[in-house]
């Protein structure tokens, strides 16, 4: 959950795969605890007590539900421990490891909302002793708080918004990961993104159309007989 106004550092070295092709439903046997709180050069984080194989789930998000009014009556922009999970839905501050995941541009796990209910999914292998992330800008479409990155991801934006002023190309990865909830996918303005980037895709890999030459018209000139 949104924790700290800078994040944590982890290293992604191995493929991330859409979320949707693995078993997103399997989750830590009851009464196990397999993530705990431990500290961070930022605060706090949560780490991996035991390896996690992509597309399991890791943990439930927990808290009080509020609405967005709600939320901005509560903000505090320096610490911000409040997650989006619809356009007017926000979970609030809980005391277990979810209100502890750090913000990466470059996460080693994303967050799906299944009737809602919010989960942390691994989209690689995780091994133990690594710290969980995700990527906050796939949970927000408020246009309120925002924060300055400091992950040391190669890829970092240097500072979070909304999921609607990422590149293009990063939202469709998100997309095709499905780490991308519906609500932040319309505020971007993307009804059926998988059917705009997928039209997008085969319009390039078509060949050129051949122009039409234009007909040349020649003038009748019309000679007079000699006499």
């Amino acid at each position: 959950m949104i924790s700290k106004p800078t994040a944590s550092l982890v290293e992604a070295t191995n493929e991330t795969i859409p979320c949707e092709k693995a078993d997103a439903a399997a989750e830590p046997p009851s009464g196990e605890t397999p993530v705990e709180i431990r500290p961070t050069r930022f605060g706090k984080g949560a780490f991996a007590k035991k390896p996690f194989k992509a597309g399991v789930r890791i943990l439930q998000f927990h808290g009080r539900l509020y609405s967005k009014q709600e939320y901005l009556s509560k903000l505090d922009p320096v610490k911000c421990h409040f997650m989006q999970i619809g356009e007017d839905t926000f979970l609030g501050p809980s005391t277990s490891a979810d209100n502890f995941v750090n913000h990466c541009c470059e996460p080693n796990a994303g967050l799906v909302i299944e009737k809602g209910k919010a989960y942390l999914i691994a989209v690689r292998d995780i091994y133990p002793e690594e710290e969980l992330t995700f990527d906050y800008s796939t949970s927000m479409a408020e246009d309120h708080w925002e924060m300055d990155c400091a992950c040391g991801a190669s890829s970092c934006r240097g500072h979070i918004r909304d999921f609607k002023y990422l590149e293009p190309a990063l939202q469709e990865k998100y997309i095709e990961m499905g780490i991308a909830p519906d609500f932040v996918i319309r505020s971007a303005g993307l009804k059926n993104p998988r059917d705009l980037f997928y039209a997008a895709a085969a319009n390039q890999s078509l060949p050129p159309k051949r122009k039409r030459r234009a007909k040349t018209v020649v003038p009748l000139i019309h000679v007079a007989p000699a006499y």
